[in-house]
């Protein structure tokens, strides 16, 4: 908890206090900033508080039952008394002590507090004065609390230290000291009644003690707490209770208990509260002795004011709250109830030892440490969450994590296991420097890397073995000869072309002439920033050169999975498209760790599933001697027969396994095969399935979950060690699980819940909120 000293110098009211010194403190104990400071003189406010006093102890002690008080000066109370004059003296009281605070002299330590600390940190101000009248204030009217939730006012004489206890070890259970003084009736037993319901721990009760049972009591045993419930009184700087219905002795001066007490303290007595009228001459005699903290009701209380009090407060601090902040709850609770209880939040008044703790969790360590977070803690900590989560998603949103996602998808598809070592569906024949050079040597005519005397007198060799499909993964934008067009038409052929409306490719390669469009796929390739292709396109709008919308690597499968299986495509309802059943679920710009321009998500994208295995292959020109004629069988009979230019060309792609281990390239012929292969696989129900993603609200909700993961981190983590081991179990938990979902098709985000857990547990532990 942080912590703040306000200390008034000399001066009074009616004087102005020229010196006014904060002090600022971090959880850990170290001096943020001091600053000085200055008020000035307001007598108009003393005025007011006396006025405001006199009218709500004419409220109370007229119209109320059941008041903590005894005996009330006469002179203090009015002859005649209006509702309505009350308040407003109560509204110009409080705007009265805001002025005042809120006056330039003042504003430099108001807005140091502000810039150091967040309205979600906690923190207790405390004020050190001797000037009786400044105790008196309603410190709890300062506005800036309402600006910081977590925060508290308390009282300090500006004289204390820190008392040096006999005993350093603390002995379980808590033990707790309750006195129930005179008059014993209803309301006060059930003041004992809500300290055994609420407090899991030992407590003695002494009714109606006398003066020496109590003194003996305090001396008996290492009280940690001292609670008494009755009727009190204060004058000046000193307070008397009243124990008994004795005729003589049956009050005591508290400055009479002060060597009990002192030796109590020494012992560990660690809070003193005083649920009884008019206590704040008990709070100084307390202060004198430097108890640690203490508890007093300031003004006359009834017994519903004070039962509701104590009720919240203990229920705060059994959450392990610490006292500061269990005050703050309880007296906000007594707000609930000001309309009948006019004032009630005003009277609780917290006295703290600045050389002491602050914290009452500490004394309650034998309960475990998810019990010692209260729910507000857990509430706010769970607010945090969301806040982070909400940035985390905008972030991801703006594609910042969009690089990391790519690189963990990459090394997931590595790390998919290697069934089959061969596709002996396919057979790659390839093109390249060598192959060029065979044909020229030939006496071949080429207009580019294949010659149409070439691919005839390939086609011459495969035909006989009945191939599914022929296709052509090299552009040949002029007609083909007639003796060669005679050849394709006596086979399942489909020619290429480029529509070149992506980014990496904003030109077009027109298609072969005389070619029927059905024959036509276009071989254009979506690239993401780091030039990896991951992705490929199904769809895309035809052009006058390439007239055709459907993908090379599409037409290759159905033409095959026709043959097959005789089955066809459409469109689902939801305009995705399927294939014998399967759906190829379209990708959108922001699938799974993709957050791409709109530009970049035209036309029908798949997720590619590459296969593992590898596909045979034959250079052109061993292909076309007669060495292979024996093999022929093999390798073509009932194939799917790619045709294009192997890896030393200009055709050459980085895909996800060959970023893992090297920086080779692969042809493009060999990218097609990946594709041809991953469709009919995903319909013949040879792979898992086909790759699939969250939508953005699952996306969405699995962020906030892992943030409140983090929540729960913080809460059951103990000690550093166990928080990092936390840490790291979360993170196991998290990456094996999409892991596992990979290896069922499912790819889903893991940097945006990763950077959201650590976030909030990293926040939440180093701010302590």
């Amino acid at each position: 908890m942080n912590k703040a000293t306000i200390c008034f110098g000399k001066g009074s009211l009616e004087q102005g206090f020229p010196i006014v010194t904060m002090q600022l403190w971090d959880r850990n104990s170290q001096l943020i900033t001091k600053q000085q400071s200055s008020l000035t003189a307001n007598p108009q406010l003393s005025q007011l508080y006396h006025q405001w006093r006199s009218l709500y102890l004419t409220y109370y002690l007229d119209f109320q039952q059941s008041m903590r008080v005894e005996i009330v000066e006469a002179d203090e109370r009015p002859l005649n008394f209006s509702y309505l004059e009350f308040q407003q003296v109560c509204q110009q009281l409080s705007e009265q002590f805001n002025i005042w605070l809120n006056n330039l002299s003042f504003a430099d330590i108001r807005w140091h507090l502000g810039i150091n600390l967040s309205p979600l940190e906690e923190l207790q101000i405390i004020i050190e004065t001797d000037d009786e009248q400044i105790r008196q204030l309603p410190w709890n009217l300062w506005n800036f609390l309402a600006d910081y939730p977590l925060a508290e006012v308390a009282l300090s004489l500006p004289v204390y230290k820190q008392v040096s206890l006999n005993n350093n070890h603390h002995s379980f259970p808590v033990k707790v000291l309750g006195v129930i003084g005179n008059p014993i009736d209803n309301e006060l037993n059930t003041d004992k009644l809500i300290l055994e319901k609420t407090l899991n721990t030992k407590i003695e009760f002494l009714i109606q003690p006398t003066q020496s049972e109590l003194k003996e009591k305090l001396r008996q045993y290492n009280w940690d707490i001292f609670y008494f419930a009755g009727h009190s009184s204060s004058g000046g700087r000193t307070g008397n209770l009243l124990l008994n219905q004795e005729q003589k002795l049956n009050s005591i001066n508290l400055s009479e208990l002060e060597p009990a007490l002192e030796y109590s303290i020494r012992q560990g007595l660690k809070l003193a509260i005083f649920n009884s009228c008019d206590g704040l001459g008990l709070a100084w005699n307390l202060a004198k002795l430097n108890i640690p903290q203490a508890i007093v009701m300031s003004q006359p209380v009834t017994d519903n004011v004070a039962q509701k009090f104590l009720r919240h407060f203990l229920v705060a601090i059994a959450e392990g709250e610490s006292t500061c902040l269990a005050v703050r709850q309880a007296r906000d609770k007594l707000k609930d109830i000001e309309e009948e209880y006019p004032c009630a939040s005003w009277v609780p008044i917290l006295c703290q030892n600045p050389a002491a703790s602050t914290s009452i969790g500490q004394y309650f360590p034998e309960q475990s440490h998810s019990v010692r977070w209260s729910l507000s803690k857990i509430r706010n900590n769970f607010a945090i969450a969301l806040s982070i989560s909400a940035l985390t998603i905008g972030t991801s949103s703006l594609g910042l994590w969009q690089g990391m996602e790519l690189k963990i998808y990459d090394w997931l598809v590595g790390m998919l296991p290697h069934h089959q070592a061969v596709d002996d569906r396919f057979l790659l024949i390839t093109v390249d420097e060598a192959d060029i050079q065979y044909q020229d040597r030939q006496g071949m005519n080429r207009k580019g890397s294949l010659g149409d005397e070439a691919l005839e007198r390939a086609l011459t060799k495969l035909l006989p073995y009945q191939p599914k499909v022929i296709a052509l993964d090299i552009y040949h934008d002029s007609p083909f000869e007639p003796k060669l067009r005679q050849k394709l038409s006596q086979t399942n052929f489909i020619a290429a072309c480029e529509i070149g409306k992506t980014p990496a490719h904003t030109y077009s390669v027109p298609a072969p002439p005389n070619i029927a469009p059905e024959q036509i796929g276009f071989t254009d390739f979506p690239l993401d920033p780091d030039n990896i292709i991951r992705r490929q396109l199904l769809f895309m709008d035809s052009t006058i050169s390439c007239p055709t919308d459907s993908s090379l690597s599409l037409r290759i499968a159905l033409e095959y999975l026709t043959q097959t299986k005789n089955i066809s495509l459409e469109f689902t309802a939801k305009e995705e498209v399927k294939i014998d059943g399967v759906t190829f679920p379209r990708l959108s710009h922001n699938a799974g760790g993709y957050q791409l321009p709109y530009s970049e998500a035209l036309g029908y994208q798949v997720l590619l599933n590459y296969s593992v295995a590898e596909f045979p292959e034959i250079s052109l020109r061993d292909f076309l001697e007669e060495g292979i004629d024996s093999q022929l069988a093999d390798l073509a009979q009932d194939k799917i027969i790619l045709i294009g230019v192997g890896n030393s060309s200009k055709d050459t792609h980085l895909i996800p396994q060959q970023q893992k281990s090297s920086t080779s390239k692969v042809s493009g012929v060999t990218i097609h095969a990946h594709i041809v292969g991953s469709i009919i696989n995903a319909v013949e129900g040879k792979n898992t399935t086909v790759v699939w993603w969250w939508t953005q609200a699952q996306e969405y909700f699995w962020i906030i979950i892992w943030s409140g993961v983090g929540v729960g981190v913080i809460i059951y983590s103990n000690s550093k060690q166990q928080l990092i081991l936390s840490l790291l179990l979360s993170l196991s938990i998290l990456t094996g699980f999409t892991i596992l979902l990979f290896y069922q098709g499912g790819w889903i985000p893991l940097v945006p819940p990763v950077i959201a857990l650590a976030t909030t547990s990293i926040f939440i532990k180093h701010f302590n909120v």
